[in-house]
C-alpha cells in the first residue's frame, strides 16, 4: 500500500516489508523455545515478505516496455518464483526440529539479498533515466507510417504503438 502513496516508492516500499520479514525471521531463529508468543508475533511479522512479491510483479510490467519483452520478464519471474517454491520446501528437513534455524537462517540471507537487489535495481535504473535525460532526443521512431490494407493510404503510427522495448524506445523512462 505504501507504494500507492510514495512517488516512486515501489523498490522503498518492497524494502522496507522485506527488512520487516528479516526482523521477524531473525526473532524466530534467537527467541528462546520458551518464548511462545514472541515466537509467535515473530512469524507473523516474518509474513509481510509476502507484499515486496506483488510490488515486484507489479514493478516488472511498469519497467520494461514491448509487448513481447514484457511477456518474457513476466514469465521469467513466475518461473523464478516457481523455482523457489519447488526448492524452498527440501531446506526443511527432519534433522533441523524442532527450531528449523538453518531454514530460518536460509530465508533470512534470501530476503536480504532481494532487499539488496531491489535497490541496486532502482540505483541503476535511476542513472539510466538520468542518462536518457541527458542525452539528446532521439527522432528516429517520430515519423513511422504503415499503409492501411482496406483503403490504400498511409497513416502515422504512434510511437506507442510500434512495440519498440525500452532499450530501443530512447523516451521510455524507468518507473521507479
Amino acid at each position: 500500500m505504501s507504494a500507492t502513496y510514495w512517488p516512486n516508492g515501489r523498490a522503498y516500499s518492497a524494502a522496507l516489508a522485506y527488512a520487516v520479514a528479516i526482523f521477524g525471521s531473525i526473532l524466530v531463529n534467537v527467541l528462546p523455545s520458551s518464548d511462545r508468543v514472541g515466537l509467535l508475533f515473530s512469524y507473523w511479522i516474518s509474513i509481510t515478505m509476502i507484499s515486496p512479491f506483488v510490488v515486484v510483479l507489479a514493478w516488472v510490467g511498469s519497467l520494461t516496455a514491448g509487448h513481447t519483452k514484457r511477456v518474457t520478464m513476466n514469465a521469467m519471474v513466475m518461473v523464478g518464483y516457481a523455482l523457489g517454491n519447488a526448492v524452498g520446501p527440501q531446506f526443511w528437513l527432519a534433522k533441523y526440529h524442532p527450531r528449523n534455524h538453518v531454514p530460518w537462517a536460509i530465508l533470512t540471507a534470501c530476503w536480504a539479498t532481494c532487499l539488496v537487489l531491489l535497490l541496486v535495481t532502482r540505483w541503476v535504473l535511476v542513472r539510466e533515466n538520468a542518462r536518457r535525460d541527458a542525452e539528446p532526443r532521439d527522432p528516429t521512431y517520430d515519423e513511422v507510417y504503415m499503409i492501411d490494407e482496406k483503403t490504400g493510404e498511409e497513416k502515422k503510427v504512434d510511437k506507442a504503438f510500434l512495440d519498440l522495448t525500452d532499450i530501443q524506445n530512447r523516451d521510455f523512462r524507468y518507473v521507479l
